[in-house]
């Protein structure tokens, strides 16, 4: 049996932990030699770009900013990753969380004010994530009367935010 017969048997019974995928990526690497040279040198650039980034006087909303287009950068390298290694769906997920991580860097860069929405979507998320632990932790009897207290104290001691943002507003403002 030659090589490529035993690398798809084994990958049909390992799949993607097949101890051959590694003739997979060699074969996307060839037949997308020209796609993947541009997008390294597309990374090379943005990595660089944000290694020497100084941020020690810039303003909080900008150090933000810079934190999302890493979060990008590294999710656009992940399903790089991911795709030379025949798993594109999962490349395609992690793209729609890169473009969503630049939605907001570009967002926060032309509004300073996205920060004080981003805060109040986290106290929102927060919330609403502790209302539905009670309850679900009520229902089934999973929680102590301790810890039903403190989600409780919690739920109390936290005003609710007036501003929030999601992924599609912040698009909406990096457009703008």
């Amino acid at each position: 049996m030659n090589s490529t017969v035993l690398s798809e048997a084994n990958f049909k019974q390992h799949g993607f932990l097949s101890k051959h995928l590694d003739h997979f990526q060699q074969t996307y690497r060839q037949q997308f030699a020209a796609d993947f040279a541009a997008l390294e040198k597309l990374s090379s650039f943005a990595t660089g770009q944000l290694f020497a980034a100084d941020l020690g006087t810039q303003p909080t909303h900008i150090v933000l900013a810079v934190s999302f287009w890493s979060r990008c950068l590294s999710a656009c390298q992940g399903a790089t990753l991911l795709i030379e290694r025949g798993m594109s769906a999962d490349g395609q997920t992690l793209i729609r969380v890169a473009s969503e991580f630049l939605f907001f860097a570009v967002a926060l860069l032309k509004d300073p004010y996205v920060m004080e929405r981003i805060t109040g979507q986290e106290i929102a998320d927060k919330l609403k994530q502790a209302k539905g632990m009670l309850q679900d932790g009520i229902a089934g009897g999973h929680l102590t009367d301790q810890q039903v207290a403190a989600i409780e104290d919690f739920i109390a001691s936290t005003p609710p935010s007036k501003v929030s943002i999601s992924a599609y507003d912040a698009a909406e403002i990096a457009q703008h």
